[in-house]
Order: C-alpha cells, then sequence, then structure tokens
C-alpha cells in the first residue's frame, strides 16, 4: 500500500454527476512510488486481461509525495494499467514511470499497444466510451475504468490526461497531482 501519514480528513464525495454512488476519501500523506508498485503487481490479473511479457516501473529516484486518499491512489494506477494490460498484446511493453513537475507529482503509463484512433482520444474518459468494441477483443471491460480514474484523479485535485499517435502507436495516460505540502 501506499505509506501514510496519520489522515487529515475524511470526507465523502460523489462523482460528479456520473452516478450515484459516493466515494469516500481519507486524504493522507502518500508516497507515489510505493503506491504505484502496489498497484503494479495485481494490475493486468483481472478476468479476462493477460499480462504483457514486459512492465517496468521507473522513477526519478527523488521521493515524491502528494496528499491522497492511499486506496483511491493505488486505485487510479491499477486502473491504468489493467487498461493498459487490455490493449497491449503478449511482448508488448508497459511503462509506468513517476517524477516531478514543477510542483506536480507526474505519473505516467505507457504502452506500445494497439493505441487509440484521434476520433476517440476526447472521449476515452466518457462513461461506457470502448475504442475497441470487435468481438476478438474479448478482455474488454464495461467502459467504466478510466471513467472512474479521471473522477478520482480530480477529486484528489489533479487531471488526466491521453495521449497517442493513433492506431498500432500505443498510448500513455498522464496523471498530475499535486505534491504533499510539508510534513504533516
Amino acid at each position: 500500500s501506499w505509506t501514510t501519514g496519520l489522515p487529515v480528513s475524511s470526507t465523502t464525495v460523489l462523482l460528479r454527476g456520473q452516478t450515484s454512488s459516493a466515494v469516500r476519501v481519507r486524504p493522507a500523506r502518500a508516497a507515489a512510488h510505493t503506491g504505484a508498485s502496489a498497484a503494479h503487481e495485481p494490475a493486468g490479473r483481472t478476468s479476462g486481461s493477460r499480462r504483457p511479457s514486459r512492465s517496468s516501473v521507473e522513477s526519478s529516484g527523488q521521493s515524491v509525495f502528494v496528499d491522497g486518499d492511499p486506496t483511491r491512489l493505488v486505485q487510479i494506477v491499477a486502473n491504468l494499467l489493467n487498461n493498459a494490460a487490455k490493449f497491449t498484446e503478449d511482448g508488448d511493453q508497459i511503462w509506468l514511470t513517476i517524477d516531478c513537475e514543477g510542483d506536480q507529482a507526474k505519473l505516467s503509463v505507457r504502452d506500445d499497444g494497439m493505441g487509440i484512433p484521434p476520433s476517440m482520444l476526447d472521449k476515452v474518459f466518457d462513461m461506457f466510451a470502448q475504442v475497441d468494441r470487435s468481438l476478438n477483443r474479448s478482455q474488454g471491460g464495461l467502459g467504466i475504468g478510466l471513467t472512474l480514474a479521471r473522477n478520482l484523479v480530480q477529486l484528489h485535485g489533479g487531471r488526466i490526461e491521453v495521449q497517442s499517435a493513433g492506431l498500432g502507436q500505443g498510448s500513455e495516460f498522464v496523471v498530475h497531482l499535486p505534491l504533499a505540502g510539508e510534513a504533516h
């Protein structure tokens, strides 16, 4: 799990009109690399998905801390890694990278899998959106994982973006979260 301090506060927040379910967020000081590693192991092991033969976690070597709910932060990373695993073939690579960019923690999940057509880039975070609905992609999900990831990132005061040069060119999802203030 994420390396945490004592919870700062506990709040219940609705997922911005997407569902009627409440998500409890318990912010705490969390080390990004620890949470990313925790999410890295189980990612891709959900029903119907397979693990690419190569995946790696990279870090700048410096400690990166954010104020966030450790459980929800792991959930964000796990959703992004599971998504990448669904759309890569055996032998493809998935990279999980953590770094600082100004006053933001930057977490990137990049793959060299099937990619995303330009017409879908602005829709991948929509509820139930799916890039490939063909029958041969049996590992496809319901189309809610990226919506949930985006909403959880926003609840933590961050943003998420996607980049892809198109089909067959892989994709990259980048999460930006505010760095934690001084020690709590």
